[in-house]
């Protein structure tokens, strides 16, 4: 379980890293929205040394909270002081921009890390001159229209591209093209 601090989400939450039977890493829960190892893309453990400028990427009220709560919690382990369960700060970063800054076990941390340094599914990349045609002359026609979950442009989508990851051609963030 973690505990979501700020970021893009909102803060003072809980979140989970959900795990298959097997204990491997299956996503990250935030409000009830999953993302999977491919969404994430960086997760940055929080330390004296990168402090300010990681907190300064939440922004807002979160970060009075942070400086005030984890992060004492942080620097009372670095100074020697032994909680009885140790807290890691962290900022996961996913791969359509947004950002949450968590607190939660070593071991989440670890997880979340692996999942953010896993190979990423390839990216095929659209061929979006259908666009520069006249209607008329698009041909075959697309096997569906596909909104992007990140900007709402819509987009027309071909059967082969079902299934894949693709950058949006309105805001260029990279998403996976549902199989339905």
């Amino acid at each position: 379980m973690l505990k979501v601090l700020g970021g893009d989400f909102g803060e003072n939450f809980y979140a989970t890293v959900q795990r298959s039977a097997l204990g491997d890493f299956t996503a990250l829960v935030v409000k009830h929205r999953e993302f999977a190892k491919h969404r994430i893309q960086t997760v940055e453990k929080v330390d004296e040394s990168n402090k300010s400028s990681l907190l300064s990427t939440v922004g807002g009220a979160a970060v009075g909270t942070l400086l005030a709560g984890p992060i004492g919690l942080v620097a009372g382990a670095l100074l020697g002081a032994t909680p009885k369960r140790s807290a890691v700060l962290f900022l996961v970063r996913l791969n359509s921009g947004q950002r949450i800054m968590c607190s939660g076990s070593p071991e989440d941390y670890q997880t979340l890390l692996a999942a953010s340094l896993a190979p990423k599914p390839p990216q095929k990349a659209m061929d979006w001159s259908f666009l520069d045609m006249p209607e008329e002359e698009r041909s075959p026609a697309p096997a569906s229209v596909f909104v992007c979950p990140f900007c709402d442009g819509q987009m027309e989508v071909s059967a082969e591209h079902l299934g894949t990851v693709v950058s949006c051609p309105h805001c260029h963030q990279s998403l996976e093209i549902p199989t339905e």
